[in-house]
């Protein structure tokens, strides 16, 4: 079975990541108006029409700085977090009018209005989050060479890729993530089907170890060598058994187009 690209391998996480933006974009959709439930109401009832004002004279428009688009920001995660740390969503305007580029204070809005934006923000952050899972699981899945970063030399970074590291074939991603087949090219994905004889399992997987540990069938073990408890296990188990689900949903929406206009999540890790 034929190896892969380096190029496909590059642009496989994001591929993957992508189509996972169709699956929140599709499973989350907006249940409120970004311009009367979230941007007009960072202004008192005389700034909005102030501003309202302005935007009809052509000097407003001249001199007011606008954008298509504006932020809104939650609350810190943890003590001293800098603003541009915290986690916030860009909203376009559905008007498709510019105004100015406000930063809206999600802990300043009136408790009903966070109260309507709630259920949506923690679903949006909760994929964002997931959405970096998979990426990372992806790009590890097929990182067959980074020994090839070990060492530098006159004629730039040597050392090649070592036998056992990753996935080097479809064959082999099927066997240890079945659920990413659909997202194989359709060469692949008939290889894999009519193939006699199972691919070798990789030995290691960049960031995991095992394919037992990206599986999350054998325990993991943290930075300082202290082994993860059976909560956090059950945990990372949790999260990749839902990782392959949303991946058997997200092949049934492989050919639906983006929802033109959707947020954009920023979230941490």
């Amino acid at each position: 079975m034929s190896r892969f690209s380096n190029d496909f391998r590059d642009s496989f996480g994001n591929k993957i990541a992508r189509h996972f933006d169709k699956y929140s974009e599709i499973t989350n959709p907006l249940t409120f108006c970004p311009l009367e439930d979230v941007y007009k109401q960072a202004f008192s009832t005389k700034e909005w029409d102030a501003l309202s004002l302005l935007m009809e004279r052509k000097i407003g428009r001249q001199t007011l700085n606008r954008s298509s688009s504006f932020d809104l920001y939650l609350p810190e995660t943890y003590k001293g977090q800098q603003k541009h740390q915290r986690d916030h969503v860009t909203f376009g305007f559905p008007d498709g009018k510019n105004r100015p580029n406000i930063d809206v204070e999600y802990y300043k809005l009136h408790p009903d209005v966070q109260a309507k934006l709630d259920s949506w923000l923690k679903k949006a952050v909760s994929l964002k989050r997931l959405r970096h899972e998979i990426w990372h699981r992806c790009d590890r899945l097929l990182d067959w060479g980074w020994d090839k970063h070990r060492n530098y030399g006159s004629n730039g970074w040597y050392g090649g890729p070592e036998p056992g590291q990753a996935c080097n074939t479809p064959g082999q991603v099927y066997r240890v993530w079945p659920e990413l087949l659909p997202f194989l090219p359709a060469e692949d994905r008939h290889k894999v089907m009519n193939a006699s004889v199972k691919s070798p399992l990789p030995k290691t997987i960049l960031n995991y170890g095992t394919v037992d540990q990206f599986l999350c069938k054998e325990r993991w073990t943290h930075a300082n060598g202290d082994l993860y408890s059976d909560e956090e296990m059950e945990f990372e188990k949790r999260k990749f058994d839902a990782l392959s689900h949303i991946l058997v949903q997200m092949s049934l929406m492989i050919d639906v187009p983006h929802v033109k206009g959707y947020p954009t999540v920023h979230a941490n890790r």
